[in-house]
């Protein structure tokens, strides 16, 4: 179970100053200001999941698969 959405859980803190781009938006920034979610995404044609940095809350729930939202 995901217990927190914070970066610093999850990477290592030399990590943390690094600059990221955001997989949904494509925003940058550091990765300390962002979010971690264990996400559903397609890969081709096969749902995975997996922690995946995004800058913000918002991206976290745009980023995740629609079957999983309440949407098909």
């Amino acid at each position: 179970m995901l217990h927190s959405i914070e970066p610093s859980v999850f990477l290592a803190s030399d990590l943390l100053s690094t600059t990221a781009q955001c997989p949904h938006c494509g925003t940058k920034c550091a990765v300390s200001d962002g979010v971690v979610g264990l996400l559903h995404y397609r890969l081709e044609d096969e749902l995975k999941y997996s922690l995946v940095w995004v800058c913000q809350p918002a991206c976290l729930l745009a980023f995740e698969h629609s079957q999983f939202m309440g949407r098909a």
